[in-house]
Parts: C-alpha cells; sequence; structure tokens
C-alpha cells in the first residue's frame, strides 16, 4: 500500500509463510494496542477535517447559489458523511499498515542503528559499542538490548585473504 512496505515485502520473500505470519504477530503484539489506537485517532482526525471541509464548502455554496439551486442540506450532509467516513477508515488503515511494517522491520533487522535503522550486522564490537558507519553515531549495545552474538553475520564472521592487512578483502565463508 503506497509503497511503504515493498522494499520489506521483497526481503520477506525468503521467509515461509507460517514465519511471515509469525513476524505479523509479533509486530501486531509489539505495538500493543497502539496498533488501533493511534490508527483510530488518525482516522477520526482525518473524517473531522473532511467534514469540516465539507461544511465550508456547503456554507460558500449557499452563498454563491441561490437558494433555490442549492442542494439540500440533508442530501449534503449524507453523502459527506459516507465520504468521511472511507476517509477515516482509509486513513486509519494506511497508517495501521505503516506502523505494522515498520515494526516488522525493526524486528528483522534486529541489529539495526536506533538513528538512522542501517543494519550493524558485521561490525566488530569496541569495548561495548560500535559506530554505525551510516550515520556515525555510537550505539552502545547494552542500552539498545543487543549482544554481540546479534551483529554476527548468517554465515559467521568472514576471513581476510592473506596479506589483505587490516581492512583488506574479505573471503565469503561458503567459498571458503
Amino acid at each position: 500500500m503506497f509503497g511503504l512496505g515493498s522494499s520489506l515485502l521483497r526481503d520477506l520473500s525468503k521467509y515461509s509463510d507460517e514465519e511471515y505470519e509469525r513476524l505479523v504477530w509479533q509486530a501486531k503484539v509489539r505495538r500493543g494496542d497502539a496498533i488501533w489506537v493511534i490508527p483510530s485517532g488518525v482516522g477520526l482526525l482525518a473524517g473531522g477535517l473532511w467534514v469540516g471541509a465539507a461544511v465550508l464548502m456547503h456554507m460558500g455554496m449557499m452563498r454563491a447559489v441561490p437558494t433555490w439551486a442549492a442542494p439540500s442540506l440533508a442530501n449534503f450532509g449524507v453523502i459527506n458523511a459516507i465520504v468521511a467516513l472511507c476517509v477515516a477508515v482509509a486513513a486509519g488503515m494506511a497508517v495501521r499498515w505503516w506502523m505494522i511494517v515498520r515494526s516488522i522491520r525493526r524486528i528483522v533487522n534486529k541489529a539495526g542503528c536506533p538513528y538512522c535503522e542501517f543494519s550493524l550486522v558485521g561490525l566488530r564490537v569496541q569495548n561495548g559499542w560500535v559506530r554505525c558507519p551510516e550515520c556515525g553515531q555510537r550505539v552502545y549495545l547494552h542500552e539498545h538490548r543487543l549482544t554481540e552474538d546479534d551483529l554476527i553475520p548468517e554465515g559467521g564472521w568472514y576471513r581476510p585473504i592473506e596479506g589483505a592487512g587490516p581492512r583488506g578483502a574479505y573471503l565469503d565463508p561458503g567459498r571458503a
């Protein structure tokens, strides 16, 4: 919906249907009551804004159009109430989807930078912290409930090619 989760959906294609459902469930549980309260509030706000705009529009029409040609307040109100309900539901669903996608991203990318969400996987820990290569912030693992094991890549640590130096080329563990 609106491209908010398209990159996430590509990333989740490696998971089975059961694992995907588990991730969605975890995201919903992680957000708790906010998964309904915040979208409901946004929906009510969007619907209220629509009603306010409709009232202003009706008042403008009453001034500009002769009274015999202006739509009746009842017809105008019913139509705009239905549209306001649709706007409220659509806004609430969009915010709810965005919140679930954001939670799934954080679950999947557990070892992400808390400042920019860049993956910290593969970085070496120095005295209990790592520096994010994207934003440059110092991330203390204990403050963000991370361990050194959370930063180990799926295939394990890469070993350097002989003679490459401390920051040189690395071999893929699958090819080594």
